[in-house]
C-alpha cells in the first residue's frame, strides 16, 4: 500500500522534517488513502484527475499536519481536505469549460453531506470501540479474531474449543448486543 501513495508525494516534500513525524504521517494517510480516494471519486469521474487531486491532497496534508487534530481524528480531518481540494477541482473545470458541472449550490451541499457522513461513522467507530470493550470475558478477543484476523468458523472452534455452531451463535449475539449499545449511546433505542 505505500508504494501507491508515496507515488503521489513530490520526493522534495519531507526536506528537513524529522523521521517520526514522516513515519506517523505516512502510516496515517496509508490507512485513510481508500476512505480519500472515495472522497475524491465522489466528486471527479476521470482517474487521471483524481490522481491529480489526490496528490494536491496529500501535499496539502502534509503542509498543514502540524496544524491537525489528534490522530483518532485524521480520517475526517483529511476527509475534508480531500472534499475542499475535490471541490477546487469541480470550480475550476467550470472555469476552465467555461460551463456547469454543478452549480455551488450543489457542490456545497455535497460537501457538507460528506462531511457530516464523515463525522458520524467516526462517532459510531468510537463508539463501537467502547462497546466492544464492555463485552464479557473473550468476546472482545473473538470480535478481534472475526473481523481483523478474518479467522473461519473452524479455526474459531479449535482456538476457543467450542463446537462451530456454538461459534456462529456468540458471533449473532456479539452483533446483536454491539448494535444494542450502539444505538443506545446514539440515543436510538
Amino acid at each position: 500500500m505505500w508504494p501507491a501513495v508515496v507515488e503521489f508525494i513530490p520526493p522534495d516534500m519531507f526536506d528537513r522534517a524529522d523521521h517520526a513525524r514522516i513515519g506517523l504521517f505516512l502510516r496515517l494517510l496509508t490507512q485513510n488513502s481508500k476512505h480519500l480516494h472515495r472522497v475524491v471519486t465522489r466528486f471527479v469521474i476521470n482517474q487521471s484527475d483524481v490522481d491529480d487531486v489526490l496528490q494536491e491532497v496529500y501535499v496539502s496534508l502534509w503542509l498543514n499536519f502540524d496544524e491537525q487534530a489528534p490522530e483518532g481524528t485524521f480520517k475526517v480531518w483529511a476527509g475534508k481536505i480531500a472534499t475542499s481540494r475535490a471541490i477546487d477541482y469541480l470550480r475550476s473545470q467550470r472555469t476552465k469549460n467555461n460551463r456547469l458541472v454543478l452549480s455551488e449550490e450543489a457542490v456545497n451541499s455535497l460537501a457538507q453531506t460528506q462531511n457530516s457522513a464523515d463525522e458520524y461513522l467516526e462517532l459510531r467507530l468510537e463508539i463501537l470501540d467502547e462497546c466492544i470493550n464492555q463485552l464479557p470475558e473473550e468476546q472482545p478477543n473473538l470480535v478481534s479474531d472475526v473481523y481483523l484476523n478474518s479467522l473461519k468458523a473452524e479455526e474459531l472452534s479449535q482456538k476457543y474449543q467450542k463446537p462451530v455452531r456454538t461459534i456462529y451463535f456468540t458471533i449473532s449475539k456479539i452483533r446483536e448486543a454491539l448494535h444494542t449499545c450502539i444505538n443506545r449511546k446514539l440515543g436510538r433505542v
